[in-house]
Order: structure tokens, then C-alpha cells, then sequence
């Protein structure tokens, strides 16, 4: 279970990173290669282009959110319910 969730973690930063890519390309062409090319340009263009940029962060930080929780709840031996407990199913 933990695994489908980091993939899930992984795909949703990776979707929210061309999202951002995307973002950056359509306001101009220099802040597209910015954000890819020179280190720190897109947290400038985040903070610039906050109503443009905030959904792709916004994706970003739950896919990686999910990545850590389910990494630490893994190594710790968390066991998250792939179903509904006993107690809450009908007899």
C-alpha cells in the first residue's frame, strides 16, 4: 500500500513540476528558461507570480507531502489500513 502511495506522491510532484514549467513558459519565455535552467529563479517566480503559480506549487507540496508521510510512516512499520477495520464493517 505504501508503495502505490509514494508512486502517487512521486506523479504528483512530477505532474505539478511541468505544471509549473507550464506556468512560467506562458508569462514569458525568459522566465520559462529561468525556472529551468538558473537555480532559485522559480522561487522568485512563485513569489511574483503567486495567483499564476500557486495551483502547480500547490500539487507539488501535497505529492511530496505524501512521499515524506509515507516514507516516515514506512519506517517507523506504521500500519496503514489498506481496508475498513472489523469494527466498522456490518455483521
Amino acid at each position: 500500500m505504501s508503495d502505490i502511495a509514494i508512486l502517487l506522491g512521486l506523479a504528483l510532484a512530477f505532474i505539478g513540476s511541468i505544471l509549473f514549467l507550464i506556468a512560467a513558459f506562458r508569462t514569458s519565455i525568459l522566465w520559462g528558461l529561468g525556472c529551468l535552467l538558473v537555480p532559485f529563479i522559480s522561487f522568485f517566480f512563485l513569489i511574483i507570480h503567486w495567483q499564476v503559480a500557486k495551483k502547480p506549487f500547490l500539487i507539488q507540496v501535497v505529492g511530496f507531502s505524501l512521499i515524506i508521510f509515507m516514507a516516515m510512516a514506512e519506517q517507523e512499520g506504521w500500519q496503514i489500513p489498506s481496508t475498513m477495520p472489523a469494527i466498522f464493517t456490518s455483521p
